[in-house]
């Protein structure tokens, strides 16, 4: 895991969802929709599958609450994701076994963000990622 670099965003959206079905659809649409103008398709597909990714696990680990994203367009491309999940455990690539199916989220994050991270912010927990512009 890497340390998060600042940037100077020239673009910056926050978008709040609830905890159903249309959560991680909507947030793959919001990201691309966001980052369509300001990256080539192939980078917009990376952010979109980060997005998803990290979205997903908010859902399956943070309990109860809204899932918070932040997308920032800049010197770098940066998703963050927020949620109220305050536990112990630090978000970490997994080694997957023969055959095993899911749990590997943060493995295609770390495969194709150059830098991610989390960090315990307020009441919750935020894990983020990000791309060269």
């Amino acid at each position: 895991m890497a340390t998060r670099t600042l940037t100077q965003p020239q673009l910056e959206l926050d978008v709040q969802f609830e905890r159903d079905a249309a959560t991680v659809p909507l947030a793959r649409a919001t990201t691309r929709t966001f980052f369509s103008d300001r990256a080539g398709p192939n980078r917009v597909a990376e952010l979109e599958l980060i997005a998803s990714e990290l979205v997903t696990n908010s859902l399956l680990h943070a309990g109860d609450g809204t899932v918070a994203m932040h997308l920032c367009a800049g010197n770098e491309l940066l998703i963050e994701v927020t949620d109220a999940n305050r536990g112990d455990s630090v978000p970490r690539v997994k080694q997957p076994a023969k055959g095993e199916v899911g749990g590997l989220g943060l493995m295609v994050v770390a495969a194709l963000s150059e830098a991610w991270g989390s960090e315990i912010r307020g009441d919750g927990r935020v894990v983020w990622a990000s791309l060269a512009a």
